[in-house]
This record gives C-alpha cells, sequence and structure tokens, in this order.
C-alpha cells in the first residue's frame, strides 16, 4: 500500500491546514489533524493469506501428480513441500503488496481495536494532552482501515454533549469511505470548530500550543 505522504498532496494539505486556522480562530481548542498509513502491520493477516495460498499450492500439486502415474514418491514429497514453502511465502508476499486481500483476513472488530489505540498514541506522542487549557483535539484518519476517530481533551469533552465525538467519529469515517479523505476531513473540523465556538470561545490572550499543519504517519 502507498505511504500516506506519497498519497495526501499540497492539494489535500493547504485546505485541512486553513480548516484548522478558522476553527482556531471561533474556539479556544487546539486542533490536530493527521493522516496515517495504518494503524497496524496486522502481520496475523498476512501470514493467514500465507497459509490459505500454501493449502490451494497443496491442493493443485496434489491433483496434478493423482493424475500421473508411475511417479516416484520421494518426489511427490520434495514437491508437495516445495508447494507448501512457495505457496506461504507468495501469499504473505501478496498481502503485504494488496491491501484489500490483507484486509480479508482482519475483522472489523480489530481494525477498530488498531484504529483506536494509534489514536490514543498519537494523543500522547504530539503532546495533545499537555494544552494549557486542557482543549486538545485529534482528528485521526488511518488509510488502510478506511477509518477516522475524533479524541478530546478533558475541556471539549466537558463543553460537548455525551456521544458527540463517537458520532463526529462515525461522520468522519463515513465521509472517507466517499473517497475524498480531504474533503472528510475539512467537514469534521469546520463541524467542531463551530460546535465549540458558542461553548468555548477563543480566549482573549490565547495561545496557538500545537501546529495547524496536517501531520502524515507512514
Amino acid at each position: 500500500m502507498a505511504k500516506a505522504a506519497r498519497i495526501i498532496g499540497e492539494r489535500i494539505r493547504r485546505p485541512i491546514a486553513d480548516a484548522v486556522r478558522e476553527a482556531e480562530e471561533k474556539t479556544a481548542a487546539e486542533f490536530v489533524p493527521v493522516i496515517a498509513t495504518n494503524s497496524d502491520r496486522y502481520e496475523r493477516a498476512e501470514d493467514m493469506a500465507g497459509l490459505v495460498v500454501a493449502i490451494i499450492s497443496l491442493v493443485v500439486v496434489s491433483w496434478l501428480f493423482g493424475m500421473r502415474e508411475g511417479v516416484v514418491q520421494p518426489l511427490v514429497v520434495l514437491a508437495l513441500i516445495l508447494a507448501v514453502l512457495t505457496g506461504f511465502i507468495a501469499g504473505v508476499l501478496l498481502a503485504v503488496q494488496i491491501a484489500p486481500l490483507r484486509r480479508l483476513f482482519i475483522s472489523p472488530t480489530r481494525r477498530f481495536t488498531a484504529v483506536a489505540a494509534r489514536a490514543r498514541q498519537v494523543f500522547v506522542d504530539r503532546k495533545v494532552h499537555q494544552t494549557t487549557g486542557g482543549t486538545g483535539i485529534v482528528l485521526y484518519v488511518s488509510l488502510f482501515e478506511g477509518a477516522g476517530m475524533v479524541l478530546a481533551d478533558q475541556a471539549v469533552r466537558d463543553h460537548l454533549p455525551e456521544g458527540a465525538l463517537d458520532d463526529l467519529s462515525r461522520s468522519l469515517t463515513h465521509g472517507i469511505a466517499s473517497g475524498d479523505v480531504g474533503t472528510a476531513l475539512v467537514a469534521t473540523i469546520a463541524e467542531l470548530g463551530n460546535r465549540l465556538g458558542d461553548v468555548l470561545p477563543r480566549y482573549e490572550d490565547d495561545v496557538n500550543e500545537l501546529p495547524d499543519a496536517l501531520v502524515l504517519l507512514d
């Protein structure tokens, strides 16, 4: 799968940064938009793909030898072993290169768990939880999973209805599914900025503590 830095160009980055600046003109909240290539390596999914291809290879080779008579037994055994090994390696390599194939072996629950864990990690790693007023927000998008998540610090959560961030996360994910990640992020940032503008307005002495630019994680 192509890296986020290669997929997300200036045409997408600039509107997102502009949306952050516009939202932060209305509210004391600090927005950090993030787009990651994926949220996990999912090595087990690659192994599962390898196992499936190995089994298919084993069945095909067994059938081919079953169609022939007089084949030396050691040669059959060697061919079957090679079929399993090459099939497994080929399956793993295919899963590494072809994202939809790898995704077949990952449950929706596993993908959601990975996205949530990585979003929380980004929240900490980017020091979003260390803003002066506890107003940091991460808008996290993971391309491989096709999912988004909105996380916010305490002051923001205190000023939003229960479940609001979950609703925004679902809306962001739905927008990503439409195929336009940039538009989905811009829309979510704008909506959250409008909501918080009334209940958590920008301070007169507000200081921009976090960068406005889109963060790309490969």
